[in-house]
Protein backbone atom coordinates (compact mmCIF):
# COMPACT_ATOMS: atom_id res chain seq x y z
CA UNK A 1 0.00 0.00 0.00
CA UNK A 2 2.80 2.42 0.91
CA UNK A 3 4.61 1.69 -2.34
CA UNK A 4 1.42 2.47 -4.25
CA UNK A 5 0.92 5.76 -2.38
CA UNK A 6 4.54 6.76 -2.94
CA UNK A 7 4.31 6.08 -6.66
CA UNK A 8 1.07 8.05 -6.88
CA UNK A 9 2.61 10.99 -5.04
CA UNK A 10 5.73 10.90 -7.19
CA UNK A 11 3.62 11.04 -10.35
CA UNK A 12 2.13 14.34 -9.13
CA UNK A 13 5.55 15.98 -8.76
CA UNK A 14 6.63 18.12 -11.70
CA UNK A 15 10.42 17.94 -11.81
CA UNK A 16 12.06 20.97 -13.36
CA UNK A 17 15.63 19.85 -13.90
CA UNK A 18 16.46 21.40 -17.28
CA UNK A 19 17.83 24.77 -16.24
CA UNK A 20 20.71 26.83 -17.59
CA UNK A 21 23.36 26.75 -14.86
CA UNK A 22 26.27 28.05 -16.94
CA UNK A 23 26.11 31.46 -15.22
CA UNK A 24 25.28 30.25 -11.71
CA UNK A 25 27.10 32.12 -8.94
CA UNK A 26 27.18 30.63 -5.45
CA UNK A 27 29.41 33.37 -4.00
CA UNK A 28 28.17 34.94 -0.78
CA UNK A 29 29.54 37.01 2.08
CA UNK A 30 29.40 35.77 5.65
CA UNK A 31 30.71 37.82 8.56
CA UNK A 32 32.70 39.97 6.13
CA UNK A 33 34.38 37.02 4.40
CA UNK A 34 33.61 36.12 0.78
CA UNK A 35 32.82 32.46 0.27
CA UNK A 36 32.87 31.00 -3.25
CA UNK A 37 30.85 27.97 -2.22
CA UNK A 38 29.03 28.50 1.08
CA UNK A 39 29.27 25.09 2.71
CA UNK A 40 30.12 25.34 6.38
CA UNK A 41 30.92 22.93 9.17
CA UNK A 42 28.37 23.15 11.95
CA UNK A 43 29.09 22.20 15.54
CA UNK A 44 27.84 18.66 15.96
CA UNK A 45 28.61 15.96 18.48
CA UNK A 46 29.48 12.27 18.48
CA UNK A 47 31.49 12.30 15.25
CA UNK A 48 33.82 9.88 16.97
CA UNK A 49 31.14 7.24 16.65
CA UNK A 50 31.93 7.17 12.91
CA UNK A 51 35.67 7.87 13.00
CA UNK A 52 38.23 7.77 15.82
CA UNK A 53 39.47 11.33 15.10
CA UNK A 54 35.91 12.67 15.05
CA UNK A 55 35.52 16.38 15.77
CA UNK A 56 39.28 17.01 15.70
CA UNK A 57 39.56 15.71 12.12
CA UNK A 58 36.58 17.80 11.01
CA UNK A 59 38.11 20.95 12.52
CA UNK A 60 41.51 20.23 10.97
CA UNK A 61 39.99 19.64 7.54
CA UNK A 62 37.99 22.85 7.72
CA UNK A 63 41.06 24.81 8.79
CA UNK A 64 43.05 23.34 5.87
CA UNK A 65 40.30 24.29 3.40
CA UNK A 66 40.03 27.81 4.84
CA UNK A 67 43.69 28.54 4.15
CA UNK A 68 43.75 27.21 0.59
Amino acid sequence: MTLHWNREAFQRIALRVLRDTSRLDTTTTLLGETLEFPVLVAPVAYQRLMHPDGEVAAAQQQAARSTS
